[in-house]
């Protein structure tokens, strides 16, 4: 496939997007652009004529496992708005969160979409910070203790299994409070999103997810700094060798993760960089705290 084929696709793709959005939702876009990639779901840009609304729409890959963990994301939106900044979802014609694509083709045929999910939401002029300060990451922390202090509600949510190092009481928990579900603008966070791994267990496991990937985000800082820092601000009794437990076995996942999705990436030298750039974190994790 050459470069103008492939931008004819895209564009073809983007067409139909923009169709799909028009017949489910009853807006008109005139633009749309891909503004985050993952494994499983692709956030798109969406415009209105003269730019008078603006919406993100996440087109997701269709399995049972991921209809639960759309549910789980539907509800904890829900149930933490009154307190949490989350961004407005809107429902379609049918007055649904979750609008169902079976198959989409161009007018040639050629498939374009199939088997997938989308939601849409309200597009905020923000940025996930991909340059993690110290400020931020405190914001960031502030957030996540409001959903740790939340009761458990009455859901079917998955339990993190009992520690190897000491008790815990079980709460409520993010599950995946990293920089890629966090929105910032002029130096404040507005928005947390992305609940589909939310569950119950030890805070040391939330914590360890925001503190691994954070740290990733943040140059020439040590594990040890980033998880003082944690400490300070979060402000409770904190078990660190849950803490590096849980943080280990968030970056082997993250590991493997890469290692199962190896054909998802563009070119072979971005896999390689991912890789490489993700062992050396978890090497570099120390001993004890």
């Amino acid at each position: 496939m050459n470069a103008l084929d492939k931008w004819c696709f895209n564009y073809e793709f983007h067409k139909k997007l923009e169709e799909v959005v028009a017949r489910e939702y009853g807006i008109k876009p005139t633009f749309s652009d891909l503004i985050s990639w993952g494994y499983t779901t692709n956030a798109y840009f969406i415009e209105t004529k003269n730019k008078t609304k603006r919406y993100v729409a996440r087109l997701t890959k269709y399995s049972p496992a991921k209809i639960k963990e759309t549910e789980r994301d539907l509800f904890m939106t829900k149930y933490l708005a009154d307190s949490i900044p989350i961004p407005k979802l809107f429902e379609n014609k049918r007055g649904e969160l979750i609008t169902f694509i079976k198959k989409e083709t161009d007018k040639q045929g050629v498939l374009l979409m199939e088997n997938a999910m989308m939601r849409l939401s309200e597009y905020i002029e923000a940025v996930p910070p991909f340059d993690m300060t110290d400020d931020i990451y405190k914001q960031v922390l502030v957030m996540l203790k409001k959903v740790h202090s939340h009761t458990i509600p009455d859901y079917e949510f998955s339990v993190i299994n009992e520690p190897k190092v000491g008790k815990k009481e079980y709460k409520l928990l993010h599950g995946d409070l990293t920089p890629s579900n966090v929105l910032v603008a002029h130096g404040k966070v507005i928005v947390i999103g992305d609940f589909d791994e939310s569950c119950i267990g030890p805070v040391e496991w939330d914590l360890a997810k925001t503190l691994v990937f954070s740290w990733f985000r943040m140059k020439e800082r040590k594990f040890t700094d980033v998880f003082e820092l944690t400490k300070e601000v979060y402000r409770e009794n904190l078990l660190p060798d849950l803490i590096l437990e849980y943080s280990k076995n968030h970056i082997e996942y993250r590991l493997d993760n890469i290692n199962r999705h190896k054909t998802s990436y563009e070119k072979p030298h971005e896999w390689e960089a991912d890789y490489n750039f993700t062992n050396s974190k978890l090497e570099e994790l120390p001993r004890n705290l």
